[in-house]
């Protein structure tokens, strides 16, 4: 080893003298160490060019500016402190902890105000504590820049300077903002972002001036966020104006749950005033259902079997002992859970009539067809009916399928609530009607009936005006739709779920203006909407409001998810 260590070390005798076989390996890097001699020279190397050398540059030569704001994550190091506090947590994976579609947050809120608004993916807050701040500080822009200050230079407008906008405050005159350039879009004007709003705009590049260091000290005020657990595949456009809308109504105002550490910040918004409402509830995935489940498993065995009889196909019939084997008796099936109702825009049926109206919010439809296969389907249940078995005890829940007699009469229901008393309200789903019944009148409803209901569920393009429907439009629209002749429905556009539009009477016409016209003759008393649910203030007819409200008048809020999202599921009767 001694002979092909390199000559020109100069401790190469004392690594010769190393006793090697002893596995004294360290000796030799030990003695090799103590002569090491380190460099004076800590000069550091840089390449010129890119954004973040030309800032560097920009720092040394007019240090009186700012051009680089600090990191936002400082404005959140108190709630993540406090979060790391409360749940004694590590601080990598306190995120975990706030999982999203809760009714209460798992950590302490803080109110904000929604500075920028586009999607649940896309908004920016402001936490309500720094708004004083933004106040003041957008005071002593103002104030320093209504001088006479230096212009950019044009090698000194790039992606990622720090700057000071003149805006436009919506009010007839300018505001000074703090800005920082996202594009230089052409050699006139720069697209920007207001740190302290969240928004972006395309200003001249005579509207920016170089920002005061003093003013650059203090990071970004607006925190862009995304509500954690929303993907953008389930974002439609409705979706969207939807989320703007409910923001303006809370005035901009909400409680945030941080759930995360890094921008975009992963949020939970909750109501500023109502405890309990979580504002992302309308845009989470909703869960599996039990039905959809089973439907992937019935067809993954359907798989099976036409595989296993593929396979038997290539068998001998000479050594092939199938006649042998004795045949196996299936039990009968039964409908626990319909499949949802057609939407109206597959059908192409110009006229349509009109059935049962619950409200301006599910109206009835059917087609000729409809009708008549309906008729026959009733026909059929009536004969079948003395072999029907009752429905099972475990069935008798809310979404499952069955067959109700009233008057005698069998019609295909679906279970829409389990009241008190051993009473069932139930959907009739050829119908859209509902009725109450008794466990001895509801049976089980066979597979061969599995089809869809013979109806179309759509609701009126005006329907969501309201909170709550208005008991004697829902009455006078009844009558128009009730009186002799055919209908159309005309698709407002969008993806609303049910289909929402104009419906046309061929005799009275356009079907919401009539009920308008009928509903302005009534006395003023009777046009209130719901006074059941709303406060009014006395007056000579109060009354008169009294005698007004019907006790036993029942709507629902939304139409029933089986009509709506519906699956197929088909079972064997419990033992």
């Amino acid at each position: 080893m001694a002979d092909v260590w390199p000559s020109h070390s100069s401790h190469g005798g004392e690594m010769s003298s190393v006793d090697w076989s002893n596995g004294d390996w360290n000796a030799p890097a030990f003695a090799a160490k103590k002569q090491i001699e380190y460099s004076d020279c800590w000069d550091l190397v840089e390449v010129p060019g890119g954004s973040d050398w030309h800032i560097r540059r920009l720092q040394d030569e007019k240090p009186e500016f700012c051009w680089r704001y600090p990191d936002i994550s400082s404005s959140i190091q108190y709630h993540h402190q406090t979060v790391v506090t409360a749940k004694k947590c590590q601080s990598d994976d306190w995120s975990e902890l706030a999982p999203p579609g809760q009714t209460s947050a798992s950590f302490p809120l803080f109110y904000a105000i929604t500075t920028h608004c586009y999607s649940p993916l896309d908004f920016c807050i402001q936490p309500k504590y720094l708004q004083r701040n933004r106040y003041s500080l957008e005071k002593e822009i103002l104030e320093s820049y209504e001088n006479q200050t230096p212009l950019f230079k044009h090698d000194e407008i790039f992606e990622g300077v720090s700057c000071a906008a003149c805006i436009n405050d919506g009010r007839g005159s300018t505001v000074w903002v703090r800005a920082r350039v996202l594009q230089v879009t052409n050699s006139t004007t720069t697209f920007v972002r207001l740190i302290d709003k969240g928004t972006d705009v395309i200003l001249p590049q005579a509207a920016l001036r170089p920002l005061f260091r003093r003013f650059g000290k203090l990071p970004p005020l607006a925190m862009k966020c995304k509500l954690k657990g929303v993907f953008s595949n389930d974002l439609e456009m409705h979706k969207i104006n939807l989320f703007q809308q409910m923001l303006a109504s809370y005035g901009h105002s909400v409680r945030v749950e941080l759930a995360s550490s890094s921008e975009p910040f992963h949020v939970n918004l909750y109501h500023p005033t109502v405890e309990g409402d979580n504002l992302g509830t309308p845009y989470y995935r909703p869960l599996d259902s039990i039905g959809h489940e089973n439907a992937k498993q019935r067809k993954f065995d359907q798989h099976l079997r036409r595989m296993e009889n593929a396979e038997s196909d290539f068998d001998d019939d000479d050594y092939s002992d199938y006649d042998e084997e004795e045949e196996v008796i299936e039990k009968e099936k039964y409908v626990r859970e319909i499949e949802r109702a057609e939407r109206i825009y597959r059908t192409h049926d110009k006229y349509l009539v009109a059935g049962h109206v619950e409200s301006s919010r599910m109206i009835s439809l059917h087609t000729v067809n409809q009708l008549k296969n309906r008729e026959e389907c009733e026909k059929k249940l009536k004969e079948k009916l003395p072999s029907l078995p009752k429905l099972p005890q475990e069935w008798f829940e809310s979404g499952t399928s069955c067959v109700v007699t009233f008057l005698t009469h069998p019609h295909r229901a679906i279970i829409e609530e389990v009241m008190e008393g051993g009473q069932y309200r139930v959907l009739l789903m050829d119908y859209g009607s509902t009725l109450i019944s008794h466990k001895e009148s509801m049976y089980a409803l066979p597979e061969e009936f599995a089809e869809k209901p013979y109806m179309f569920c759509v609701g009126l393009y005006n329907s969501t005006c309201y909170l709550h429907p208005h008991p004697t439009y829902s009455k006078i629209l009844n009558e128009v739709l009730s009186s002799p002749g055919r209908v159309s429905f005309e698709l407002e556009r969008g993806k609303n779920n049910p289909p929402r539009g104009r419906i046309t009477h061929e005799k009275l016409g356009e079907v919401s203006k009539e009920v308008n016209a009928r509903l302005s003759r009534l006395p003023f008393h009777r046009r209130f909407i719901h006074p059941c649910t709303d406060l009014v203030a006395p007056s000579p007819i109060a009354h008169l409001l009294q005698h007004s409200i019907d006790l036993k008048y029942y709507h629902r809020m939304c139409v029933p998810a089986p009509i709506l999202k519906g699956n197929l599921r088909i079972d064997e009767l419990p033992q």
